[in-house]
Order: structure tokens, then C-alpha cells, then sequence
């Protein structure tokens, strides 16, 4: 009789073993297929929030041009000129998260210059506007090193900018006048272009 039970207990357990083994791979596979759909839509959301910061940046920047044109300045350009700022500094980092939390393939430049007496500020910014323009994994977000926004002393201070223009490229910090060759071999390396 005891043989009996054991007889049936052994394809019981078996089964059993072969029925957890099955319900494990297929939780893994729907926890697999969840984190796929988790980071789909955490990449819909980064890309679709750059793109209203970026079209808000761009309208901030047509504000502030009318009125600069106009003499205007007072409390309302410093607010915008507050909120330009802020925007792009969220511009910068929503890039860096979407490179790094999504794989993207971007290269995010912060641009440290000078707007008065830097002449080699004003080349850099040309050499950066074509390359950005001619590229859409270049994203480059200007830095005036001399505004006074705590934001803006912050980053000066937190990546050591004393020499102008100053570029910071996956971490890297590279003074000084860059064209453009020399910045796609920085950014892309040997070859790519």
C-alpha cells in the first residue's frame, strides 16, 4: 500500500515542479513584457515633455527679443528672462534623462559663454547653432556665464567655469574655441560624422 502513495506521489511532485516552473516563466515573461511597456511610455512622455519645453523655449526666446527691441524692460522681462532660463536648464536635464534612462542616441552640450567681448564665444555659438541644425541627436543649451540667476551662478560654480566659451559633453569639460571637426571627433569619435 505504501508503495501505492509513493507511486503517486512522485509524478505528483513532478507535476507540481513542472507547473511552478512554468507559472515562473511566464510571470517572467509578463513582468518582461510590463518593464518594456513601463520604459515605452516613460520615453513617449520624456519626448513629448522636451518638445513642449523646447516649443515654449522657442516662444519665451520671440518674447524676449520684442521686447528687447523695444526698450522694455522692468519686472515682466526679468520674469520671462527668469522662466527662459529655468526652461532651458529643464531642457537640459529631460535630454539627460532621455539619454541616459532611454538609451537615446543624443549628444547634450551645455555651452558656457560670454554675450559681450568673448569673439571666440560668438564662433563657438556659429559652430554649435550649425551642428545642431544639421543634427538632430545635437542638442546644445547656451549658458550666459554672466547672468546673475542663482540657477546660473550654480552651474558656472558646479562645473568650474572660469575660461570662455566652455562646453560640458558627457561630463567632460573641454575650454576654449572648438570647430567643428574637432567637436564631431569629440562627440561621435573616430569616423562618424
Amino acid at each position: 500500500m505504501k508503495r501505492k502513495y509513493v507511486e503517486a506521489l512522485v509524478p505528483s511532485i513532478l507535476l507540481f515542479i513542472l507547473g511552478f516552473l512554468i507559472g515562473m516563466m511566464i510571470s517572467l515573461h509578463r513582468v518582461s513584457k510590463l518593464s518594456y511597456e513601463l520604459k515605452s511610455t516613460l520615453y513617449e512622455f520624456l519626448r513629448e515633455l522636451l518638445s513642449r519645453t523646447r516649443d515654449r523655449i522657442m516662444e519665451i526666446a520671440g518674447e524676449i527679443v520684442e521686447m528687447e527691441k523695444e526698450g522694455k524692460g522692468g519686472a515682466e522681462y526679468v520674469s520671462l528672462k527668469n522662466e527662459f532660463n529655468i526652461l532651458r536648464i529643464r531642457y537640459w536635464l529631460l535630454n539627460v534623462k532621455l539619454k541616459d534612462e532611454c538609451n537615446e542616441s543624443i549628444k547634450v552640450i551645455l555651452f558656457f559663454y560670454l554675450p559681450r567681448n568673448c569673439p571666440s564665444c560668438l564662433d563657438q555659438g556659429i559652430v554649435l547653432d550649425y551642428l545642431g541644425s544639421s543634427d538632430p541627436r545635437i542638442r546644445v543649451i547656451p549658458i550666459n556665464g554672466a547672468d546673475e540667476m542663482p540657477i546660473m551662478r550654480f552651474l558656472v560654480k558646479q562645473f568650474n567655469i572660469t575660461t570662455y566659451p566652455t562646453l560640458i559633453i558627457d561630463g567632460q569639460k573641454y575650454e576654449g574655441f572648438h570647430g567643428k571637426e574637432e567637436l564631431l571627433q569629440i562627440l561621435w569619435g573616430e569616423g562618424k560624422s
